[in-house]
């Protein structure tokens, strides 16, 4: 026996990651649903063929009848698509603008690449579009919220020679890991501290303030 299904109205019967209830509650909405039932010929397991060829040769039948497709894609292959969309869809892409960002968000985007000159700009430039705030951008950077690939932020040019010695002369926050939260909350304040004061430091040196 296969089954079809047609409305008047653009509505699909079921979507890829419907479940029952939902496909129940849009056919009460829907005013109208036509279902073809055809009752196919009865088929009987020939003596020379196992149980899987049986099954196989039933389910060619019916998607002949249904003038559909023979697939091998079963639930199991449908639910690790479904996984792969999902994914893809929360993880950040990396796309052309229309048009380029601001020169409010370019310049809080500069001051944070400032502060963290490993981190690439574009990856500043879309957080920052995003939280409208040079703090919170830093805090989800050192927090590990934003992703990325470091950069090389030992590259600089004779300009920026004052900018390393002014570098230098602080030494790092201990990046060892504290199993108090407390303890870890003000490691993580001391850094962000540290990052603030070293700016500081480079654009009094860069402009010889």
């Amino acid at each position: 026996m296969v089954v079809r299904m047609k409305r008047p109205f653009p509505i699909s019967g079921s979507t890829l990651d419907s479940v029952w209830w939902t496909d129940l509650l849009w056919s009460f909405f829907c005013p109208l649903t036509i279902y073809d039932i055809t009752i196919l010929p009865t088929m009987r397991k020939n003596k020379d063929e196992n149980s899987n060829e049986f099954k196989e040769r039933i389910r060619k039948s019916m998607s002949s009848m249904l003038n559909a497709p023979c697939t091998n894609y079963d639930a199991s292959d449908v639910g690790e698509y479904l996984k792969r969309v999902r994914f893809e869809e929360r993880k950040p892409q990396e796309h052309l603008r229309d048009f380029p960002p601001s020169n409010n968000t370019m310049r809080m985007a500069q001051q944070v690449k400032d502060i963290l000159p490993h981190v690439p700009i574009h990856v500043i430039v879309s957080d920052v579009e995003r939280t409208k705030s040079v703090d919170i951008t830093v805090t989800n950077i050192l927090e590990g919220v934003v992703t990325f690939v470091a950069e090389d932020p030992t590259v600089a040019t004779d300009t920026d020679s004052k900018v390393k010695v002014a570098t230098k002369v602080r030494t790092p926050v201990n990046p060892s890991f504290s199993r108090d939260p407390n303890r870890r909350h003000m490691t993580l304040q001391e850094k962000k501290d540290e990052f603030i004061a070293v700016a500081r430091e480079k654009y009094i040196a860069k402009h010889g303030l």
